[in-house]
C-alpha cells in the first residue's frame, strides 16, 4: 500500500478507518452525485479567495485577521486569527461575552491605527453576522470602555450598517451601557490600551458589490476613526451552475469541510494554462513533497479519477517513493532517484501498480508526454 499519498472513496475520506483503499474513480464518481461535494465546496472557496486575495493587494500594508473558523480558508497568510461569534450577533440575542473579548485584534487596531478581517457567510446573505453586528457592537462598547477611562465620559455611537433595521438597533443600544459596565467592573488590566487609545475603531465594510477602484489608493491620512475593514468573501451573485461544479456561498463555514482539516487536499484544473498540468507540475510535485515529508496525507482530487489525477499520482510516484512505493524520507535518495533512476521502465512500472488499483485508469497520450518531457528531460 502507498503510504502518504492517497486518493481515498469517499467515505474513508471523511472517516478514519482501518483500512485505506486507492480508488480515484469510485472517489470521483461519489462526488458527480452531490452537487454539494468537497471539489465544488473547495472550488468555490478557491474563487472566494482570489476576491480576498484583490483586496489584500489594495490594502497590501493593512494587518489582516481570519475570523475563525471559516475566515483561514480564503488566504494563504493572514497575520494572525480572531473569534467574533455571529451567534453573539443573531436578532434579538444580542451578547457581549469577556470569553471573546478579542484584545489582540484591540491592540493591533490601536498600534497600526487600522485593521483588516475575513470572513464568509452562507447562502441568502452579503455579510455574516459577526460583521454586520457582533464586530459594530465590540468596537462600540470598547471605544465607551477606553473613552471613559482615558477621557471620563463614554463616548462612542453605535454604527451598524444600512440594512440593520433601526427597531433592531435601537434594542442594541439599550443594552449598550450594561455590556460597558460589565467590562469596567471585570477587572481587566486596560492600562496599555488606553495609552494607546487616541480615536475610535469604526467598522467599514467590504464585499464583492463593493467598487474597488476608487479605493486603489488606500491612505490612513485625514481619518478622525480607526478603519476595521471587514471583507465578506462570498459571491451572493455568483451564478450557481458553472461548467463543471456548483458554486456554494461560504463554502468555508461547513462540516465537511472541516473535515479536511490535517490532511492535504490537492485541487487538479489546469485548463487555464496554456501547457496544461506540463506546466504546473513542478510546482504541485514540490508542494506535495513539502506536505509529505510533514506526515501529511496528499489526496488529489479532479473530475473524472482517470486522467490529471492519475498523472500526479504517478509523478509522485517516480520522484518521490522508492521502489516498495513507500514515501523516501531521505531527501538525497529522492534527488538521485529524479536525476538517475527515473526513466521510461520506471513510468510504466508505477502506472501498472496505480492499475492494479484503479483498473480504468487511463491517463491521455498528451498527459503522459507532459509527464515524460517533465520528469526526463
Amino acid at each position: 500500500m502507498i503510504q502518504n499519498f492517497k486518493v481515498h472513496s469517499e467515505e474513508d475520506f471523511f472517516d478514519n478507518g482501518e483500512e485505506e483503499v486507492l480508488n480515484f474513480y469510485k472517489m470521483s464518481r461519489k462526488l458527480k452525485q452531490d452537487t454539494h461535494n468537497i471539489y465544488a465546496r473547495l472550488q468555490s472557496i478557491k474563487e472566494d479567495s482570489n476576491f480576498v486575495s484583490y483586496v489584500f493587494k489594495i490594502y497590501s500594508l493593512v494587518p489582516k485577521f481570519a475570523n475563525l473558523r471559516c475566515g483561514l480558508w480564503y488566504h494563504h497568510s493572514f497575520d494572525s486569527t480572531c473569534y467574533f461569534k455571529s451567534t453573539d450577533g443573531h436578532s434579538y440575542h444580542w451578547q457581549f461575552s469577556l470569553n471573546r473579548l478579542n484584545l489582540h485584534v484591540l491592540k493591533t487596531a490601536l498600534k497600526k491605527e487600522c485593521l483588516m478581517i475575513v470572513d464568509s457567510t452562507r447562502k441568502g446573505k452579503l455579510f455574516p453576522d459577526s460583521f454586520s453586528k457582533t464586530i459594530p457592537i465590540w468596537c462600540c462598547v470598547m471605544n465607551k470602555v477606553l473613552s471613559y477611562l482615558k477621557f471620563g465620559e463614554k463616548k462612542s455611537n453605535l454604527k451598524l450598517p444600512t440594512w440593520v433595521h433601526d427597531t433592531e438597533k435601537i434594542q442594541i443600544e439599550e443594552r449598550l451601557e450594561s455590556w460597558v459596565d460589565f467590562v469596567l467592573n471585570s477587572g481587566l488590566d486596560l492600562k496599555e490600551f488606553i495609552e494607546m487609545y487616541t480615536k475610535p475603531l469604526q467598522c467599514v465594510w467590504i464585499s464583492r458589490r463593493t467598487e474597488l477602484e476608487n479605493t486603489s489608493k488606500f491612505s490612513l491620512e485625514g481619518l478622525d476613526f480607526i478603519p476595521i475593514i471587514l471583507v465578506s468573501a462570498s459571491d451572493p451573485d455568483h451564478p450557481i451552475k458553472t461548467t463543471s461544479w456548483v458554486y456554494i456561498q461560504g463554502a468555508g463555514d461547513d462540516h465537511d469541510i472541516e473535515l479536511s482539516r490535517g490532511k492535504c487536499v490537492f485541487l487538479i484544473d489546469s485548463k487555464k494554462h496554456k501547457r496544461g498540468l506540463e506546466e504546473v507540475l513542478g510546482e504541485i510535485l514540490y508542494f506535495i513533497e513539502q506536505e509529505l515529508e510533514k506526515e501529511m496525507n496528499v489526496y488529489v482530487l479532479g473530475r473524472t479519477g482517470k486522467n490529471e489525477e492519475i498523472v500526479v499520482g504517478l509523478a509522485a510516484m517516480c520522484s518521490l517513493f522508492d521502489s516498495d512505493n513507500n514515501f523516501e524520507k531521505n531527501k538525497q535518495n529522492r534527488d538521485y532517484t529524479r536525476q538517475h533512476l527515473c526513466d521510461k521502465q520506471m513510468i510504466r512500472k508505477k502506472l501498472m501498480y496505480i492499475q492494479s488499483f484503479i483498473n480504468d485508469a487511463s491517463p491521455s497520450r498528451s498527459m503522459m508526454k507532459s509527464l515524460n518531457r517533465h520528469l526526463l528531460s
